[in-house]
């Protein structure tokens, strides 16, 4: 066995022949798995999203559909109730069953617009302002008024007011 190579006994590694189409097989399969994958973490992220805007409020946008139902001639008891915390819609309750004005000395709100919001945890305070018209007077002026804001069964509701 004198002349001949070393490595002429050892086992020589047999090469595969080349699938059609390529030099891999099962790229489809994982591109089309991939591409599932991302499809799904979309649909999840998106309808999150979409949850959020539209079921979850921030105060601010609490506070401008309240104010946005208080100030038309004729507000719904039950549309302004939903935004309030529930001691605060109780007290509209009463006011409501008591009010026997005829509605000469009330003032119309000419304009209105939020100018602020903080948060801290669970309480929040959106900052407004208003240009009111008094019916009696004819005279207009602009006052500025917080509005408090709770947590209550995981929606924000109005709980007070303050300047």
């Amino acid at each position: 066995m004198q002349g001949q190579p070393y490595g002429q006994y050892l086992p020589q590694p047999v090469q595969q022949p080349v699938p059609p189409g390529g030099e891999q097989r099962g790229g489809k399969g994982a591109l089309l798995i991939g591409g599932a994958v991302l499809l799904l973490i979309l649909a999840v992220v998106g309808g999150y999203f979409t949850f959020q805007k539209v079921f979850v409020q921030t105060p601010t946008e609490v506070v401008e559909a309240y104010l946005s139902e208080v100030v038309k001639e004729h507000p719904d008891a039950g549309k302004v109730e939903k935004y309030l915390c529930k001691e605060e819609a109780a007290k509209l309750s009463k006011d409501l069953a008591n009010d026997t004005s005829s509605g000469s000395s009330r003032s119309t709100v000419l304009d209105w617009h939020v100018t602020g919001e903080t948060i801290s945890g669970s309480t929040a305070t959106v900052y407004t302002a208003f240009t009111v018209k008094i019916t009696s007077s004819g005279r207009t002026s602009t006052n500025n008024l917080a509005l408090t804001l709770v947590k209550e069964d995981g929606d924000w509701k109005i709980c007070g007011y303050g300047e």
